[in-house]
């Protein structure tokens, strides 16, 4: 039942970045300004929990003793870091 909510709350995170760049777009283009990239923050929310998704499939993988090289490792502390900040 968790799961279902978590999803539920990820489906609404992207919502409010759609919302978000549909009123920024449209509040620039009441004042005359093309906006170059439209779905910026929608795009960017998705990316974000994509990469927070990965992070914790290869965190459980690592849990489990699913043996993993050296440099992976590293690199899902080093994301782990810079996507918390």
């Amino acid at each position: 039942m968790l799961g279902i909510i978590k999803k539920v709350g990820y489906l609404a995170l992207v919502g409010v970045g759609v919302v978000v760049d549909y009123l920024l777009t449209s509040a620039l283009a009441q004042i005359g300004i093309k906006s170059g990239m439209p779905n910026i923050f929608g795009l960017m929310v998705i990316i974000w929990l994509i990469i927070n998704e990965l992070i914790s499939i290869l965190e459980n993988l690592g849990e489990i003793g699913v043996p993993m090289p050296p440099f992976l490792v590293s690199a899902i502390k080093t994301l782990k870091g810079k996507v918390d900040e």
